[in-house]
């Protein structure tokens, strides 16, 4: 077991690395510090606790590795989840442990036919990550300020075993939330907000920092016209008053404007002027008007580099500002402080009428406030200040973005949807192979406390029916970004029912167990990503390899997580259908980039299968109520079944099917819900 074998060594702000060797007691010592590690059994599995403290007066921890353990590990396949930046993870894939990424959050490892799952925590002052070091893997235990000579006894990894992955990761999970006291709540109790049930639209990718309450109309306008039951929208970044972002071109590079945005500060609370003449309240007044339920965006530091000194913001709330040496004036990292101005920006979006937010740039501890406070500090305060202030304005319809971290995920108590990805890239083929890597794997792990965002996206770019099975199979919410005028609703019709409510599956989409440690852009078999609905399997298969090669493979329904048995399946695009015995597998191949798939698999335990809206990618999730005498569906529409020729409909006492292969299809009105087998 991997704790039996850990030397500590620790490093001060002078740049000295010190190694620490077990004396009296277990401790662990030098004559600069002193140390001490314990793990202890915890819900099956084992947690590590740490503690260290240094000796010399004046002395302090290196703000990075100030308390490094270094593990003996035989190499191993392994998947790292990992910090690719400040806000985001990516998954990383190897077998030599010495090359595992810095900042790495979670290490799922497989040995002979045993899974592990080494899971670092964040504390109330210092968090943990993993790394490659020379001798193997490393963790570091840092505070990320230069104040800091103690580490109190402090919950650091968790180390879990088992022979399913993904049984393992969910049993990882329940632990974590016992064992960290209310810091932390697991998805699967957690209620979905009913806001994102339903088929959404942000402002973000369609207009940037030209949003107006002119062209948020126009595009609503547009969705009228083309039939286009968009329920929600989000006013993202650039509506409110930052005088950095005035009069800046039409069209400019994405590399330039963002350069803009992050040099700029919130002067006011308040929507911009000029591109709100009415406010945001008359604005958001117009929206609800349409039918659209309304987000409104917002960043952690008010924007990007934090309160303009010059405007009447910073007046307002002088009192709970910090300027830092970065040049940052921003709300000091104080529960009471980053309460007040949650609140306060919280009471402006409500009075306006906003009905949900999406609170942005929350991962930003280490680009702001370090190294002036420790991340533990800080975190907990601002996270515990957007969870409590939103719950109290908006209940559980809540965004969080750009918010990866194991400083931010550690200390969410109940907000229930987070971005799993860096942001949509609109036609770019490159950007689309990380993009389902990044959701796929990231929801492996922070899909255990949160339903996953996978974005918005454009119906008119050139990955677009990629990106809806993508949207469709997820598990979380569907919006777009369409450009006024560009918006296909032949994109969005198989996502959704006609009042724009989507069929969303009932679990998160994840890849399964033989794609966990296999780099999907260098492996022989395509990335096969798995969910469920309404008791069937679902299963998308994307070729991303790296160099458009050919991907083939097999895939069961065990490996699915499905019981063993016979299975119906269909392939959503094309309509092909096979009949699994038993054991048997589905061979899936795709010649290039260009191929993918989309298969249900349906249970075959009675004489009659219904199969759902075979016109929606989510099929079974049109079914409300299946038996041996009939289905009730949300809504008519293409229905097909296996084992029935002839049905009767609460409109028509007998309707004839239409034969196609193995199935029978019905073309039914909306309002034929209810259906009897004749």
């Amino acid at each position: 077991m991997i704790f039996q074998s850990i030397k500590m060594s620790v490093k001060n702000t002078d740049g000295q690395r010190f190694s620490l060797h077990k004396g009296q007691g277990g401790q662990h010592v030098c004559r600069h510090a002193v140390a001490n590690l314990r793990y202890v059994n915890c819900e099956g599995g084992y947690v590590l606790y740490a503690s260290a403290a240094l000796k010399k007066q004046g002395e302090r921890f290196d703000a990075e590795q100030g308390i490094t353990l270094h593990f003996r590990q035989k190499d191993v396949p392994y998947l790292a989840y990992y910090m690719r930046c400040a806000y985001w993870c990516r998954p990383a894939f190897g077998n030599v442990l010495s090359a595992v990424p810095k900042r790495t959050q979670a290490l799922l490892y497989r040995e002979g036919n045993r899974w592990r799952v080494l899971w670092s925590l964040c504390g109330d002052v210092f968090n943990c990550t993993l790394r490659g070091g020379e001798q193997g893997l490393e963790a570091d235990i840092a505070s990320y300020s230069e104040g800091e000579n103690t580490l109190n006894e402090t919950p650091v990894l968790l180390h879990f075993s088992g022979k399913d992955p993904h049984a393992l990761l969910k049993k990882a999970a329940e632990a974590a939330e016992k064992l960290l006291g209310g810091r932390v709540m697991t998805v699967y109790r957690k209620p979905y907000p009913e806001v994102f049930e339903y088929l959404g639209w942000c402002s973000w990718d369609a207009m940037r920092c030209h949003i107006s309450e002119d062209r948020l109309l126009s595009k609503v306008a547009e969705f009228k016209e083309k039939n286009i039951p968009v329920r929600w929208c989000i006013l993202d970044d650039m509506w409110a008053h930052v005088k950095g972002i005035k009069g800046l071109p039409e069209e400019m590079t994405t590399h330039d404007m963002v350069k803009i945005m992050h040099q700029s500060t919130m002067y006011a609370m308040e929507a911009d002027p000029d591109r709100f003449p009415g406010g945001l309240g008359r604005a958001i007044e117009k929206l609800h008007a349409e039918g659209l339920t309304v987000g409104v965006w917002y960043p952690t530091t008010g924007y990007w580099k934090g309160i303009d000194p010059q405007g009447p913001l910073a007046k307002e709330l002088d009192d709970i500002l910090i300027s830092l040496p970065n040049d940052n004036l921003v709300v000091k990292p104080e529960p009471a402080a980053a309460r007040r101005f949650h609140t306060a920006m919280q009471d402006m979006l409500k009075s306006a009428g906003a009905d949900f937010i999406k609170v942005d740039n929350q991962t930003h501890y280490r680009t702001k406030y370090s190294p002036y406070y420790p991340v533990g500090v800080a975190s907990k305060a601002i996270q515990g200040a957007i969870e409590d202030v939103t719950e109290a304005h908006f209940g559980d319809a809540l965004i969080n973005c750009m918010g990866m971290g194991n400083e931010s995920m550690w200390n969410r108590r109940k907000s229930a949807i987070s971005r799993c990805s860096g942001d949509f890239q609109p036609e770019n083929r490159e950007w689309f192979a990380k993009h389902i890597q990044q959701c796929a794997y990231n929801s492996l792990f922070q899909g255990q406390f949160h339903y996953s965002d996978w974005d918005m996206w454009w119906t008119d770019d050139g990955q677009a029916l990629k990106n809806s099975i993508c949207r469709a199979i997820s598990g979380g919410p569907i919006y777009v970004s369409d450009k006024i005028g560009r918006s296909r609703a032949e994109v969005l019709q198989p996502l959704c029912f006609a009042d724009g409510r989507i069929l969303r599956p009932d679990v998160l989409a994840t890849p399964i167990e033989k794609c966990l440690v296999d780099d999907p852009t260098t492996a022989e078999h395509p990335l096969f990503i798995s969910g469920r609905a309404n008791g069937c399997g679902l299963l998308a298969a994307f070729n991303i390899h790296h160099e458009n090669q050919a991907q083939q493979g097999t895939v069961t329904a065990a490996e699915m997580g499905l019981a063993v048995g016979r299975y119906f399946v269909r392939e959503q695009l094309t309509g092909e259908t096979f009949v699994l015995e038993k054991g048997e597998s589905l061979s899936v191949k795709l010649p290039d980039n260009d191929a993918f798939g989309l298969y249900v698999f349906y249970p075959l335990r009675t004489a009659v299968t219904p199969l759902g809206r075979i016109d929606k990618f989510i099929s079974p999730k049109a079914l409300l109520r299946k038996n041996a005498k009939g289905v009730k569906l949300y809504e008519g529409g293409t229905v097909a079944f296996v084992g029935v020729d002839a049905i009767a409909t609460n409109r028509r006492p007998r309707v004839e099917g239409e034969k196609q292969g193995s199935i029978t299809v019905f073309h039914l009105s909306p309002d034929e819900t209810e259906i009897l087998y004749l």
